[in-house]
């Protein structure tokens, strides 16, 4: 195999050419043994529509109780209840 930028040829299993450094991305495939057994992923058995349902809730109770958490003591702590209190329903908006 030959050096695509300078042309020379290259040795075995050299990751750069010696003589302008240009990398070889062949060189860094290892090549395995003839018969080394290859690993192979276990097959990812995906859940059905009423299992990414179900998930889809418990997803939506915990972000919900995420921001219960977050807004309840925000809405005592910057006075917007105390503010919330005082509105009277039959009060006159127009006054």
């Amino acid at each position: 195999m030959y050096c695509s930028k300078c042309g020379v040829l290259m040795a075995d299993g050299a990751m750069f050419c010696a003589a302008c450094g240009q990398a070889f991305s062949t060189a860094a495939v290892m090549a395995r043994p003839m018969n080394a057994q290859v690993a192979t992923a276990p097959r990812v058995e995906y859940g059905g529509f009423w299992l990414r349902f179900l998930a889809y809730l418990v997803d939506g109770a915990v972000i919900l109780i995420g921001i219960c958490v977050v807004a309840i003591p925000l809405v005592f702590l910057t006075g917007l209840g105390a503010y919330l209190s005082n509105i009277n329903p039959e009060q006159d908006w127009n006054e």
